[in-house]
């Protein structure tokens, strides 16, 4: 079923293309992020085939979080060598790779990698807001970055509550309650794409040198 709510992600990423060459450069991997947003927006609407379905969907999930971790270390202020940042976002992939090879006999398995990542990142995230507060951001700086912290944060706290609830609580009989809680991570998207919008519209432009 074409689903309307699921490609009101290509409005984020749509203004995130026009606004591509004057934006700010720590912006264009959120851009990325939303690209490949949208390509596993098209993935899930398009592909027949299940399993190829989520084994595509998996991969482009650790292009995302790898777009995401990379932006975070690009707006912390502590600073971290260019050998480290690599080591790290190296074991991020193999971590979530590993996840992929798990998950990847059973469509409806669990993928407590990715969740235990989705949650490390959701609480480096929120330092990176309070870092924000300590070191006083202009509003100009400091409001798109919010724009785009909150609501992955929320939507990641969502995301893994539902995913846990679904493995140790659901049954045949209470399936109409899962199909409820969707419907509330449709809103919660929806909400998201908005402050995506907000964000990328209010980045700050990229620095011109003489």
């Amino acid at each position: 079923m074409y689903n309307v709510y699921a490609f009101s992600i290509l409005v984020p990423t749509l203004i995130g293309i026009v606004r591509f060459n004057t934006i700010h450069k720590s912006y264009r991997l959120f851009i990325y992020l939303l690209l490949v947003t949208a390509l596993n927006t098209f993935n899930y609407e398009f592909n027949d085939s299940l399993h190829a379905k989520h084994l595509v969907s998996h991969l482009l999930g650790v292009m995302e979080l790898c777009f995401m971790f990379s932006l975070l270390l690009r707006w912390n202020n502590t600073r971290l060598s260019y050998k480290f940042k690599c080591l790290l976002k190296a074991a991020l992939i193999i971590f979530l790779c590993y996840g992929i090879y798990v998950v990847s006999g059973n469509v409806h398995a669990t993928n407590w990698p990715q969740l235990i990542v989705l949650t490390a990142l959701s609480a480096y995230a929120f330092g990176i807001l309070v870092q924000q507060k300590t070191t006083q951001l202009t509003n100009a700086k400091a409001v798109p970055r919010k724009l785009i912290i909150f609501p992955f944060i929320i939507s990641s706290i969502y995301f893994i509550s539902s995913k846990i609830s679904l493995y140790f609580l659901y049954t045949p009989a209470n399936d109409s309650f899962f199909i409820e809680l969707y419907s509330i991570v449709v809103i919660i998207n929806l909400l998201s794409y908005i402050c995506y919008s907000l964000a990328l519209q209010w980045a700050p432009k990229k620095e011109k040198y003489l």
